[in-house]
Parts: structure tokens; C-alpha cells; sequence
């Protein structure tokens, strides 16, 4: 899409550029999603139906989908959020994403509109609980991924859900209305529903929830995206009280499940024995405590770490694996378990890949069925987002490499019984063994 030249002001080449949008999507019929999207998807579709005039049915996908950009064009369908190298998605082919974007924000620079007083905030936001860690559990990047469960069958009901709280969102930071003389605070509106009996009668839960109602209030002073300013934005709008906690009910419900849940894990877990796996840290050469949980429960890895794991795998019952570590341990990394990982799925005739390149974050061409999220330091064999075909490698190899891949004389070890000259290379060892041979600084190799 070009927009046209004009020799006036901002203004005047904005709205050109907005009517030329609305001019090109007319052609799209249909949005493509993965089924489960985050908030940055759901954002991005919203600014291009309310600001481009964007008339199509959204369907959704499990894998990602095949053919470019102007085969999609062609057809009348827009993939958001997915699409190998498709305009409004962040993650491209060969790296693990656009740096400092996302779905909304490709979107509202392509329509010109990320400067919109009443967006400004909320790509803000949106930008980065999709990019960094520590996005509060009540913000609404954080209870779109729970609402997803609810919605599980009914994807259409989740876009409906979130649309309805951008709506009240937008709608304020437009007008900034004054408070409605019915208005209710969530903290009143969680003891109307915890005194029902819609929430978990187990103290624990109660206390957990209660905890996360008051840090919402505290936190909505500067957070537009906060579960406490959004149901005051919603009372705003206005809607009746009823909608309100009809919309509320959806999160907390299932938070309250969910905490349940994690509950349950707990208590199985601290019954289980810790692996220790062997680390060459800034301290030297350590132990460090791993769990391998066999579970179908979203709260496992959260449940693990609790408990006092610093690497955790779970399995589901399908064989899809997750592989974690503590984010607080800064001086670790997943990159040599990465390598290691793909290189045994490799074919038994397809094996002489280079080694460095078996740790590049995102997807490996030819091991698509393992995602290394880097920021997170995550290893995932699919996903609520992306199905993948379950590793063939069983847990007992996993864990072999989990045992080996934090200390460099293990990964050599471990590489030169399956004839991995590469492993031999300065480049292949973990970052702290580089810094002690004077190849790289400490404060280099901790972070790396």
C-alpha cells in the first residue's frame, strides 16, 4: 500500500494515509490467528477494524501457516500475528523477532496511528508485556492467556471479551470521563463474587486472590491495561453493572481455578526428589536443583519453580516437552540445551549442521517442532499457540542433556560421544568458560 504525497501538514498526510488503508483492506475477507492469540493480536485487529474499516471473519490456526505475503494478498487473507515474513508479524524468518515491535505496533505504524492520543498508552503497554518479563498478573496481556482457557472452544468469544475491554479503554483515554454514580471498585466487585460462592473456598486461593485485587488497585494509577482501571473505564463507558461483572467473572473464575490447580501441583511436587545438575557459575563449579514433572496442568512449571526448582521440564501426556530456568539466574542460558536438543532430532543422514547455528533463537528451519523463546529463556515443543509435533526423544535423553549442557567440559564430553568436532570450538562452550579463558569479559559472558 503507498499513500499518497501531500505538501501539507502531519495531519493532512495521516488521513490520506488512513484512507488508502481503508481503501486497501477492503480487499481482505478474512483475518488469520493462531488459535490462542495474545493481547498484541487481538490489539492489532482491533485498530484495524475500529481505524481501517477492516470487514472479515477471523479464523484460526494451530501451525504456521504456508505460502508469502502476496499469495495471502491474492486470496483476501490477512494473517496477524503469523505468516513467514507477513507485514504484521514480528517474528521473521532466521531471527527470533523484530526488535521493539509487535503485532500492534506494526499495525499502527502502518496505518499512522501510534501517535493517537488515545492509543499512545495503550501500544505502550501492549508493546511491552509482549516483549519483556514482569507483567503484572492482572494486566490484560496476563488475562487474555487466562481467558484463553475459558474460551478454549469459543476463540470468537475470546476476541469479543478483550474487544470489549479496548472498547472501554480507548473510549476513556479519548473523553477521560468523570466517575458514574453507580460506579463500583473491583475490590467491591470481588467480595459481591467471593461472597456468591463463584470463587474457591480454599483459604489459600482466597488469600492469593485478595493479594492480587489490592496490587491491581494500587498498580491502575499508571496502568491503563490494569484489571482495576479497566472495570472503572467500563463503568465509564457506561455499561450497566451487569455487563461489568459479567466481563469480570470470566478472569477471576478462572484465575481461581487456576490458583487451585497450582495449589494441587504444589503439594504433589514438594513430595517429588530434585535432580541435581552440575553448572559452571561465577562462583565456579555448583549444583543446581531440577525438577522433570510429568503433568497436563498449565500451572506445573509455575508449581516447579515454587517449590524451589531452577530447571524445570515438563511433559504432557501427548509428549510435548517445556524446558525452563530461573530467570533470576542471569549467568545461565538455554542455548547449548537448544543445540543439543535439535541436534538429536536431526536425521540420522542429516546431521552435519553447524553447531552454533542449532542455537539461533525462535524456530531452526530444519527442527521446527522446537521454539527457543531467548528472552524467557524457554524451550518449547509447542505451545497453547503453536501445535508442534511431540520430540521423539524420550525424557530419560532430555534430562542427559539437561545433566550436561550448563558445564562446557560436559557439553565436550557429551558432543565428542556423538563425534561433534564443532563442540571442540571456543564458541561452543558456555559463556562464563569463554570469559575464564580470556576470550570475553565476566560481565559479557554472564549476560550472554
Amino acid at each position: 500500500m503507498n499513500s499518497k504525497k501531500n505538501n501539507g501538514n502531519g495531519s493532512d498526510n495521516k488521513t490520506t494515509l488512513l484512507e488508502s488503508a481503508k481503501e486497501f483492506f477492503k480487499a481482505f475477507k478474512t483475518v488469520v490467528m493462531h488459535k490462542s492469540p495474545h493481547l498484541d493480536e487481538i490489539v492489532a485487529y482491533y485498530l484495524l477494524r475500529t481505524y481501517a474499516g477492516l470487514n472479515a471473519c477471523i479464523r484460526f490456526v494451530e501451525q504456521e501457516i504456508a505460502g508469502t505475503e502476496v499469495d495471502h494478498d491474492r486470496n483476501g487473507i490477512l494473517p496477524i500475528g503469523c505468516g513467514i515474513d507477513c507485514r504484521f508479524n514480528e517474528h521473521r524468518k532466521g531471527i527470533e523477532r523484530i526488535k521493539g515491535e509487535c503485532a500492534t505496533t506494526l499495525v499502527a505504524k502502518y496505518l499512522g496511528i501510534s501517535d493517537l492520543p488515545e492509543l499512545k498508552q495503550l501500544i505502550a503497554e501492549v508493546l511491552a508485556c509482549d516483549t519483556r518479563a514482569g507483567c503484572s498478573p492482572t494486566q490484560l496481556a496476563e488475562l487474555v492467556k487466562v481467558a484463553n482457557r475459558c474460551f478454549s472452544a469459543n476463540q470468537t468469544g475470546l476476541i469479543n471479551w478483550t474487544m470489549s475491554a479496548l472498547q472501554a479503554i480507548v473510549t476513556n483515554e479519548q473523553y477521560h470521563f468523570t466517575a458514574s454514580p453507580n460506579e463500583k471498585s473491583l475490590v467491591d466487585l470481588f467480595k459481591a463474587l467471593d461472597t456468591g460462592g463463584h470463587l474457591s473456598a480454599d483459604k489459600r486461593v482466597r488469600e492469593h486472590m485478595f493479594r492480587l485485587i489490592h496490587e491491581s488497585v494500587r498498580r491502575s494509577e499508571g496502568c491503563i491495561t490494569e484489571l482495576a482501571a479497566i472495570i472503572k473505564a467500563m463503568y465509564r463507558l457506561p455499561r450497566t453493572e451487569n455487563d461489568v461483572i459479567n466481563w469480570l467473572e470470566t478472569p477471576l473464575i478462572q484465575i481461581s481455578t487456576d490458583q487451585t490447580d497450582f495449589q494441587e501441583q504444589v503439594d504433589l511436587l514438594r513430595k517429588q526428589k530434585m535432580v541435581q545438575i552440575e553448572v559452571l557459575g561465577p562462583r565456579g563449579a555448583g549444583v543446581i536443583d531440577c525438577l522433570v514433572v510429568q503433568s497436563d496442568s498449565q500451572q506445573a512449571q509455575r508449581a516447579a519453580r515454587y517449590v524451589g526448582a531452577k530447571v524445570v521440564l515438563v511433559r504432557n501426556s501427548k509428549g510435548n516437552a517445556m524446558i525452563s530456568i530461573d530467570a533470576k539466574l542471569e549467568w545461565l542460558n538455554l542455548s547449548n540445551v537448544t543445540r543439543m536438543i535439535r541436534w538429536l532430532e536431526l536425521p540420522v543422514d542429516g546431521k552435519n549442521v553447524n553447531w552454533k547455528s542449532l542455537g539461533v533463537p525462535g524456530k531452526h528451519d530444519l527442527v521446527p517442532n522446537w521454539y527457543y523463546f531467548k528472552k524467557g529463556e524457554q524451550l518449547f515443543n509447542g505451545s497453547q499457540t503453536n501445535a508442534a509435533k511431540p520430540t521423539e526423544i524420550n525424557t530419560l535423553g532430555l534430562m542427559e542433556v539437561l545433566k550436561c549442557a550448563f558445564h562446557p567440559e560436559l557439553v565436550g564430553l557429551w558432543c565428542k560421544k556423538r563425534n561433534i568436532d564443532r563442540c571442540s570450538s571456543p564458541e561452543n562452550l558456555a559463556p562464563l568458560a569463554m570469559a575464564l579463558d580470556g576470550n570475553m569479559s565476566a560481565e559479557t559472558a554472564l549476560v550472554g
